[in-house]
């Protein structure tokens, strides 16, 4: 029997064998103890009652299995017209198997590298300073920290695009399609979320894709795959990421095989997370779960809300945990979301002062830097004071920030911001 056309997809393979107008389409594939297992779906335009021949899991690394199959098929639809031969069925398990296990196990093709100057293209933001192109970002923190009410702003600056947002973000040039994978909420709070900020921004209409989600991502991929390729994602929100990988959070397994997955999508990406658990030094929170989902995100931000009980207006902190790459860690800075009214929320950018309310979440050097921007020239004893730092703390920071043109000691040895702090 000659080979069949191969088609190779982000989640599995699809043979065709068209003289015999024979289909199978390998899925969910995964490797377990040197096996490649997955799922398997037969169909025969030829055979009678009906195209569909056999759907199951198969285990493509197990030669006992072939002959099996061939001869279960066989008893179903004869390719060369003999009951008692299975010989051709035969021939398609053992093609199907043999070429499964060739190119799932042989990857991505090799590349080179070349560094000549007109090759070279900086990795680029599609939502500056959140959103890389092609790659993770994550935003964590805690339950109520608004972190889907901050995905939507987002969503709101790409798809528009928002050019005259008030808070300052970096958005594309062109209009980009989002598809908000939704593994904790429903469309209906998705929508009035949007719905509030439109209506409290005057920004109209934009388009927002939402598919509600209950599978982990790596059970899911093919379906979430093929939404991205019907709607056209150029940008995909996964809320949240312990839900989208599934399994024990705690564990190394489960933050693989989400990575694996997601490399798959090939789609800008921000993922929301959950914080872990309370410490000491709020520097030291993290996203919850394996350090391996912090490892594999590029970018990572902290959220943090502040809100009194009983007001309509809250402010939120963002907080720079991992920079990508190729740029430096950013400066933490503010905004405030107001609900005017019942039906409108209103978004505005804040100046340092909103970050004093989020001191803990602030590195030492940050803490210095922002009381610096909003007082003006200090002491190191009036420093400590208003960071609640040690003097020796203080001074420490405050010559490493020297060292590197933020700050400047003056004659009348006050401390101040330069103009490329």
């Amino acid at each position: 029997m000659k080979p069949p056309r191969i088609t190779t997809l982000p989640y599995g393979y699809d043979f065709d064998w068209d003289d015999h107008e024979i289909k199978i389409a390998a899925r969910r594939l995964s490797m377990r103890k040197e096996e490649v297992k997955g799922e398997i779906t037969i169909t025969c335009n030829k055979a009678e009652g009906g195209s569909h021949l056999k759907q199951c899991s198969y285990n493509f690394s197990a030669d006992s299995s072939r002959r099996k199959m061939a001869t279960e098929l066989n008893s179903r639809y004869q390719p060369n017209g003999d009951v008692s031969d299975s010989s051709e069925w035969e021939a398609v398990i053992e093609q199907t198997c043999f070429y499964t296990l060739k190119y799932f196990r042989k990857g991505d093709d090799v590349v080179e590298i070349n560094t000549s100057e007109a090759s070279i293209k900086k990795p680029e933001y599609v939502l500056e300073p959140f959103l890389i192109k092609n790659y993770p970002s994550i935003l964590f923190g805690d339950w109520s920290a608004s972190k889907s009410t901050n995905a939507i702003l987002m969503a709101a600056c790409c798809s528009l695009p928002w050019y005259d947002n008030p808070m300052g973000w970096e958005v594309p040039a062109r209009p980009m399609n989002v598809l908000y994978l939704d593994w904790e909420t429903d469309s209906s709070t998705i929508t009035w979320t949007s719905h509030v900020l439109t209506n409290g921004m005057g920004l109209g209409y934009f388009p927002l894709f939402y598919r509600r989600c209950t599978l982990p991502l790596a059970r899911d991929l093919e379906q979430i795959s093929e939404c991205i390729e019907d709607y056209k994602a150029d940008i995909t929100i996964l809320d949240s990421l312990g839900m989208a990988a599934g399994g024990d959070a705690n564990a190394t397994e489960p933050a693989f095989e989400f990575w694996s997955a997601w490399r798959k999508l090939k789609t800008t990406s921000l993922i929301l997370a959950h914080n872990s658990k309370s410490t000491e030094d709020n520097n030291k929170r993290s996203v919850f779960g394996s350090q391996f989902y912090s490892a594999g995100a590029r970018s990572i931000w902290e959220i943090r809300k502040n809100q009194e009980a009983g007001s309509n207006k809250l402010e939120v902190g963002f907080f720079n945990r991992k920079p990508p790459p190729f740029d430096a860690l950013r400066q933490p800075f503010g905004i405030q979301i107001e609900f005017s009214s019942f039906d409108k929320m209103i978004v505005k950018a804040k100046d340092g002062n909103t970050i004093d309310d989020f001191m803990d979440s602030c590195t030492n050097s940050q803490r210095i830097k922002n009381v610096l921007l909003r007082a003006g020239n200090l002491t190191i004893a009036d420093l400590a004071m208003e960071t609640g730092l040690k003097a020796p703390i203080v001074t420490t920071e405050l010559n490493r920030l020297k060292n590197k043109g933020v700050v400047v000691k003056l004659p009348d040895s006050t401390w101040g911001v330069t103009s490329n702090g």
